[in-house]
């Protein structure tokens, strides 16, 4: 029996916090012993909280017998005590703030003497990113020090190694460079460049990087390990030796298809990029299971499995034969309609701007293709961070067709988005640019905005909650410069009147000072459109500007002379484009194109002093070429367009000519390249350019390189093929969140030129796409 229960501290003294403790026990004196309860007595007391945090390091129990039936229960418990203070002996290289980062036992904490230990692991495995390889941390077990809340750090850091050389050896298939080059995080030390610090947990991902290189090319039984790890005297650097056993490289033998009904083996078997007897590829492997996905999922089978559970493809393979056998076993599924469509998360935007942008429809199939085309048309509007849109859960509904009563599967769809934080964004700055001179800037952009929604108070003007929600955008610049001078008021309303109409006006103010003469422009320009399908939309326009060209100096070309004074342009244009985008986000196009054609006529109908007609077809067509072991897309780009204008009765004002370098032909000066009087660009009627740009990341997508090709044709005379112009080079797209307006720094070398022509090497860019 039971006959007192005492709660002691660790040297035997009564706790004060024995009645505490003795609430939580189930077991009571006067009753029975019961180990097993006591058992449970000391797991509640151990977790005993105050503040969050567990108050006991240890409980223990014993007992001491009480003549003649009965028994005392001591219950020994180890109180945590406050956590005063961390110190660190022999820290230098880390700071002592980054060190608390890592430790869970600090102030205000108590102290959990268990923890201690892993806290020390803790400590070395920070010095061992941070390449201390030999790094060794204690802490000192002082109980006099513990009892006072104060725990003490022994570091002996060791020398941060850095790596002088990493050698591969057996790679007979691949070059040091093409297996180094899979090494994403773990580099040879170059100065200023790359530290080249050792780090073991990079340096294990990366032997797997390799190896899964080596596997995605066919090497199925590739053995990738560190041959050796070679120190200097001082243990400060090391030379690495990576021993690759490259294996087999395995080639298709058979690929067979089961369980394909729609569609037949042929069929599936043409949208493969694998064949039998080429060499077996990863990424080919990958792309081809999505290739049959999307196959079948633009035909509505978008619950379509390959293997069991969506396992995918078995492959079968021997060890001692360098081929493998490709079997897709494929559960189609059934087809599945659109039920409804909810939209979540537009707490501005209006459900019908959101359901504009969509291109799947109530009672129609699913279609993958167009779910990715209504996500990529929500993207690219720039309202929103992200959007996702998914399926619901299928239920079976009877529908009527064709006078036949049927049961189709049926799913709702699910379109959500993530409005961004604000609609409306200020700029001010100045900087300089390669084709303006100085300049500075003012800028206001609205986003999602809406004419009608006037504020209801001055808490909904400053709130930012009025003017919002339609689709529409407006934008007012004003950039003051040493050469150029810009008014600019755009407003684009891509539901005009609720229709299905899109209506924009730019009003503008252009002033520039040439090194000959100065011209100034002012005007405006409307346009209305209308989408003919979800991918082709026929617009027309109406230009009216008037030019002024002043203030002449010695040595001005005769063209420019000929239109001295004021002059007025009018002329409407009409015009056909096809845009089949996809956007991985707002600036990054991965996939599709955007073509159009134009046609503009200037004419005395529309007060013009000019008579002509330009015709303006172009395209822009992108293609990911590769998907990285990250997921980063390597993107093509290829451009090409024709500019030409014909006079129609009187010559063309060099001020409506075309004109080429800088942005649009890197390596040669803005305007640098084309017909010219008297060393001045005065414009060609014909303009041919294209070009082709690698674009690739280099830190995710805030930072891609780009490699290019840019070619011209430029002549004086409409329809005519002119002297070619072509450069070479790289550049650099920077994103920053924080300021949503890419720049592009590129580096043009011409090579095809003319002997006038003027170049200029480097030019960069505030805007554009990625």
């Amino acid at each position: 029996i039971v006959r007192a229960i005492e709660v002691i501290s660790q040297i035997g003294e009564p706790s004060p916090l024995q009645e505490v403790v003795v609430t939580v026990m189930v077991t009571r004196v006067g009753q029975p012993l019961s180990r097993a309860v006591i058992n449970e007595d000391l797991k509640r007391i151990y977790n005993l909280e105050q503040h969050g945090q567990k108050q006991f390091d240890n409980v223990e129990v014993s007992y001491r017998l009480a003549p003649p039936d009965g028994v005392i229960v001591y219950i020994r418990v180890l109180l945590r005590k406050k956590i005063e203070a961390v110190q660190f002996w022999g820290r230098k290289q880390i700071d002592e703030a980054k060190l608390l980062e890592t430790i869970t036992q600090k102030p205000p904490r108590l102290l959990a003497r268990s923890q201690v230990g892993a806290d020390a692991r803790a400590i070395e495995a920070l010095y061992k990113k941070e390449g201390h390889q030999f790094v060794q941390v204690r802490y000192k077990e002082n109980l006099e020090l513990l009892e006072q809340g104060i725990i003490i750090y022994e570091i002996e850091e060791g020398p941060q190694v850095t790596i002088d050389e990493i050698r591969f050896v057996g790679n007979t298939s691949y070059t040091d460079s093409e297996v180094g080059g899979k090494m994403f995080r773990t580099h040879e030390a170059f100065p200023v460049l790359e530290s080249g610090v050792f780090n073991e947990e990079a340096y294990v991902e990366d032997l797997e990087n390799i190896a899964r290189f080596y596997r995605s090319e066919g090497f199925l039984g590739v053995v990738v390990e560190t041959e050796s790890m070679a120190y200097s005297d001082d243990k400060g650097s090391m030379i690495i030796t990576i021993h690759i056993v490259e294996g087999y490289r395995y080639r298709v033998g058979l690929v067979t298809f089961a369980g394909n009904r729609y569609f037949s083996a042929d069929e599936l078997a043409a949208r493969l990029s694998l064949k039998a007897g080429e060499s077996f590829n990863g990424a080919r492997f990958q792309a081809d299971q999505q290739a049959l996905r999307d196959l079948y999922g633009r035909d509505a089978f978008i619950d379509v499995q390959i293997g069991e559970g969506g396992s995918g493809p078995q492959i079968a393979f021997e060890l001692d034969q360098p081929v493998l056998d490709i079997h897709y076993d494929i559960a189609e599924g059934q087809q599945v309609y659109v039920g409804r469509i909810h939209i979540e998360g537009n707490k501005y935007t209006r459900d019908r701007v959101i359901r504009h942008a969509l291109q799947i429809y109530p009672g129609e199939k699913f279609n993958l293709n167009r779910i990715e085309a209504s996500r990529s048309n929500l993207i690219r509007s720039g309202f929103y961070d992200d959007v996702k849109i998914t399926i619901e859960k299928r239920v079976e509904r009877t529908r009527v067709v064709n006078n036949v009563t049927v049961t189709v599967v049926e799913s709702d769809a699910k379109v959500a988005v993530k409005e961004k934080e604000s609609f409306g964004q200020f700029s001010v700055g100045g900087g300089v640019s390669s084709d303006r001179g100085l300049l500075g800037f003012f800028s206001f952009t609205r986003e999602n905005f809406d004419l009608s929604d006037w504020p209801k108070d001055w808490e909904d003007l400053l709130a930012g909650t009025a003017f919002l929600g339609a689709g529409q955008r407006l934008n007012l610049t004003v950039a003051p410069g040493s050469e150029v001078n810009t008014f600019n008021l755009d407003f684009r309303d891509p539901y005009f009147l609720g229709t299905e109409y899109a209506f924009g006006s730019n009003l503008f103010i252009f002033e520039r000072e040439r090194d000959e003469y100065d011209e100034g422009r002012a005007g405006t320009d409307v346009s209305l459109s209308k989408p003919l399908n979800e991918e082709v939309t026929l617009g027309i326009g109406l230009r009216l500007v008037s030019v002024d060209i002043s203030s002449f100096e010695a040595g001005v070309p005769p063209d420019v002379v000929k239109e001295k004074g004021s002059s007025f342009v009018g002329a409407p244009r009409i015009s056909l484009t096809k845009d089949t985008r996809r956007f991985q986000n707002m600036l990054l196009v991965y996939e599709g194109l955007d073509a159009s054609v134009g046609a503009e006529l200037g004419t005395a109908a529309f007060g013009s002093d000019f008579n002509f007609i330009k015709l303006s077809p172009g395209v822009n067509h992108y293609t990911t070429i590769y998907v990285d072991e990250l997921g980063q897309r390597h993107i093509l780009k290829s451009s090409f367009s024709i500019s030409l204008i014909q006079e129609l009765g009187d010559d063309i004002p060099f001020f409506e000519r075309f004109y080429a370098g800088g942005a649009n032909l890197r390596g040669f000066d803005h305007r640098g390249a084309g017909p010219q009087q008297l060393g001045e660009p005065v414009g060609a009627e014909s303009r041919i350019l294209g070009s082709f740009e690698y674009n690739y990341p280099i830190l995710g997508d805030q930072l891609r390189g780009v490699s290019f090709l840019d070619y011209g044709f430029l002549d004086k005379d409409a329809f005519q093929i002119g002297d070619p112009r072509a450069s070479i080079g790289v550049g650099l797209r920077l994103f920053f969140p924080q300021f949503p307006v890419p720049i592009a720094l590129d580096l043009g070398v011409p090579f095809l030129r003319e002997s006038d022509d003027d170049i200029q090497i480097l030019n960069f860019t505030l805007g554009g796409g990625l």
